[in-house]
């Protein structure tokens, strides 16, 4: 059975029949929980290597807390997959190696940051062939074949946030281990990347929502909230009942889950509650709204978007389209600058000063409410379910 990373669902993970049952982890496929006979409860790793399977045991819960084990089963699959602990490599006596500086970065500086554990696994991936390296032997040619060896594979994104990732590690090498110099700081970039400019049209949003319309749930209801209030996939897919405030139309998304690290109220409009009492409704769990069985998130996008392309006729866009699609609909239709990027949670825009954000703080709620009303009504015009069905203002064709 597969539950989420979370503190609610590995309390309530037991055994089955008084026997010992193994649960697997929701978006990390090699991780295990343990729920024993005796009401222990134990992390483990299940890793497959060249054909052979290698097990580490990480230790209990709750003694390994959900955060602590996100953090630190991603370090050791890669270490695995490398073969330092399961063959037991050592560095040359005394040297202190890439792999064990990495684990003191980790500890020290990527612990409690909430994308440390991907910041950990990039720069474990990416510079595999080194970990077992002296850090003061690792040169600049060694970093740079690496990050060209990995656009190579095809992954010319991952590359180029890796040597970001590397240049301040190193620079934190050279302050906590006194290496004689940064070897990352020449470390190049690999591949340009173009901001993407895909816009969807009236058409396009109108083909999607229908598309969506035939999509059972939970797919079909979490595309079309998505369509209607500008939110990050992720903050949609793992909403729960206890953050929504229908009566006020509002949804509290906690700090935890927001990519600025604060919580956010968001304002709901008339269509995206009635979106909410379906899924309300058809949710098999008590706590989350959008799942495919009960501690079951939504996570299969990839699937799920193949399927409302075909159902839509729609290509060539992504579930962050929505955002862009969002912000460039409202601002057609007369919503200030300053309203859009607060739709969209964005936290240093261009509309708003260093001083302004230190000083206001207003959440604007009320002009949102306005804008996502207005958002709302004109998709809903657009597939003819709105008041405006007869006279839809298009916006772009």
């Amino acid at each position: 059975m597969q539950i989420p990373l979370t503190e609610r669902a590995v309390r309530l993970a037991g055994p089955k029949g008084g026997e010992r049952h193994i649960y697997t982890i929701e978006g990390i496929p090699n991780l295990r929980l343990f729920a024993n006979g005796d009401g222990t409860k134990t992390w483990a790793l299940k890793v497959n290597c060249k054909g052979e399977t290698r097990r580490e045991v990480l230790g209990r819960y709750p003694e390994i807390s959900c955060r602590q084990v996100r953090g630190l089963a991603p370090r050791m699959i890669a270490e695995l997959r490398a073969s330092r602990r399961a063959l037991h490599i050592p560095g040359p006596p005394g040297k202190l190696t890439l792999a064990q500086a990495l684990d003191e970065y980790f500890d020290v500086v990527l612990v409690d940051r909430k994308t440390g554990a991907n910041t950990d696994q990039c720069l474990r991936n990416v510079f595999t062939p080194l970990l077992d390296r002296p850090l003061d032997e690792v040169s600049l040619a060694d970093l740079q074949r690496c990050v060209n060896a990995k656009k190579a594979a095809g992954a010319p994104a991952m590359a180029n946030r890796t040597a970001g990732y590397a240049r301040r590690f190193f620079r934190w090498s050279k302050k906590t281990h006194g290496l004689d110099h940064n070897p990352a700081t020449e470390l190049e970039r690999v591949a340009d990347e173009a901001p993407r400019d895909r816009v969807l049209n009236d058409a396009e949003i109108a083909a999607i929502w229908k598309g969506a319309s035939e999509m059972p749930y939970p797919c079909g209801p979490l595309f079309k909230f998505l369509l209607l209030t500008a939110v990050r996939r992720s903050e949609g897919a793992e909403m729960r009942r206890g953050e929504l405030d229908l009566d006020s139309g509002t949804w509290e998304i906690p700090a935890a889950r927001t990519k600025t690290n604060k919580a956010r109220v968001v304002p709901l409009s008339v269509a995206a509650i009635a979106v909410l009492r379906q899924a309300l409704e058809a949710s098999p769990d008590p706590d989350l709204l959008f799942c495919y069985t009960p501690g079951r998130l939504m996570n299969n996008f990839r699937r799920e978007k193949a399927r409302i392309d075909t159902l839509s006729g729609v290509s060539d866009w992504t579930i962050h389209d929505f955002r862009t699609a969002i912000a460039t609909g409202l601002a057609e239709l007369g919503i200030d600058e300053m309203t859009c990027d607060r739709v969209l949670n964005h936290q240093a825009s261009a509309t708003r000063s260093v001083i302004h954000r230190a000083y206001q703080k207003s959440e604007a709620l009320e002009p949102r409410r306005v804008a996502l009303e207005t958002w709302a009504n004109h998709v809903l015009s657009l597939v003819g379910e709105g008041p405006a069905g007869d006279t839809v203002r298009r916006l772009r064709a």
